[in-house]
């Protein structure tokens, strides 16, 4: 069973969910790690492998806290590794280090900047990590890794430069050496050095936020103590789930919205072998994940939002229908058309999701003529809001049950609109 996640774009992965991760040094690992996020794995072995690379990272925690190196530096040695130059091993070229004491000087400067470069690196992955917390499948890329640095004796040009015996020919020692390997080996050392730096960067998120690895696989949804991750105090909250469809209910500004988003983050990068914010946490493998939380029109495309969620449902049922599993999020679905209509379609949405006993689905709504459903269709649950002294009070807390607190007439009272359309004369 493989992965072809649709549509997960209202999740604002290149900015929301990279900010989480990103503790890349340069924008070349950034975009690995990006490139990870964005990147479903096909199936859960992937998903398993990928989760026991990241707890290998997790168990070298001295790793984590010492990986830096100045990111200029690593400019300076990436562009000398990388830019093809044979200039640099022609007879002029060495007649101009051996007469021109400024050239010779640059010169020296840049290649033992490189051997320090690559020395500090290269101890730091020998050092302070133990390749056997790592699976089998990693452990060959740490060997590649390693296998590229000792290309450059940096023992022996360590203790050149050490006692001030670096000269003209090791710099042309070194320039053959770097075009050697720029035929073969420096191309996939880069790759490897930018996606071991970009699960390092998960990694060092994963321990800094305390986040869990999910179990994929299970057959049961269930999910304890998740939350968003982007606010600096969540409220934590869980599911549990024995049907297809979750009705989740509450007023405006109770929170459905957030927690919707940080239910669809965890399936999300649970299906990325990522941990996720979440105490513990145990779901089906979705082959298709849909999320539709953001409400905007497509004016390009000339679609109304009622169109589009129409046509975004049609997507999901579809796969359902055909057996994949899918898991969807449908935001206050059917807003853009009248009571009555959205009342009836989304009665009839419910009880069609419903049948599809390989899927999960959560939708949130205002409408409570939908309640009737709540102990037979669906799993029910509402963000809990209480109104004191004419005020509403947010808890952000997720119930079971049905919300039936209204604020609307409360809010619009608070805010003097009644005496404002008082007609005059009154």
């Amino acid at each position: 069973m493989e992965n072809n996640i649709t549509n997960v774009s209202d999740l604002n992965i290149k900015t929301d969910i990279l900010e989480v991760f990103d503790n890349t040094l340069h924008n070349y690992s950034r975009d690995r790690l990006l490139d990870i996020l964005l990147t479903p794995l096909p199936n859960i072995d992937a998903i398993n492998n990928r989760q026991q690379i990241l707890k290998g990272f997790l168990a070298n925690k001295k790793l984590l806290e010492r990986y830096f190196y100045n990111s200029r530096d690593f400019s300076d040695v990436h562009t000398l590794l990388t830019k093809s130059d044979n200039r640099k091993l022609n007879f002029r070229f060495k007649l101009s280090l051996l007469f021109n004491r400024a050239k010779r000087n640059a010169a020296m400067g840049i290649y033992i900047q490189l051997i320090i470069f690559l020395q500090q690196q290269y101890t730091l992955i020998s050092n302070f990590m133990d390749t056997d917390t790592f699976p089998d499948s990693y452990k060959y890329e740490i060997k590649s890794l390693k296998k590229y640095f000792l290309n450059f004796e940096l023992d022996f040009f360590s203790t050149l430069i050490r006692e001030n015996k670096f000269k003209i020919a090791h710099i042309v020692a070194l320039q053959k050496k770097i075009n050697e390997l720029q035929k073969t080996e420096t191309n996939d050392f880069f790759k490897r050095l930018f996606t071991f730096e970009s699960l390092l960067s998960l990694s060092i998120s994963i321990h800094k936020r305390g986040f869990i690895f999910p179990s994929i696989g299970d057959p049961a949804f269930t999910i304890r103590g998740v939350y968003h991750p982007l606010l600096p105090k969540p409220i934590r909250n869980g599911v549990s789930l024995d049907k297809q469809v979750v009705l989740i209910t509450g007023p405006n500004m109770a929170g459905k919205s957030t927690f919707l988003k940080a239910i669809a983050i965890s399936v999300y990068l649970g299906h990325l072998g990522i941990a996720i914010p979440a105490e513990e946490a145990k779901f089906p493998f979705f082959q298709n994940i849909c999320i539709y939380i953001n409400h905007t029109d497509n004016l390009r495309q000339g679609f109304s939002h009622f169109l589009r969620e129409v046509k975004n449902l049609k997507e999901v049922a579809l796969k359902a229908s055909e057996g994949t599993p899918t898991f969807a999020i449908f935001d206050e679905i059917f807003k853009g058309t009248n009571m009555n209509d959205a009342l009836q379609i989304t009665r009839t949405t419910t009880q069609g999701l419903a049948q599809f006993h390989k899927s999960v689905f959560f939708i949130s709504t205002h409408m409570d003529e939908l309640k009737d459903m709540a102990s037979t269709a669906v799993n029910s649950y509402f963000l809990d809001c209480k109104v004191e002294d004419g005020i509403p009070k947010f808890s952000y807390q997720l119930k079971e049950g049905w919300s039936s607190v209204q604020i609307g007439k409360i809010l619009f009272k608070n805010e003097g609109l009644y005496n404002i359309f008082k007609p005059s004369g009154s």
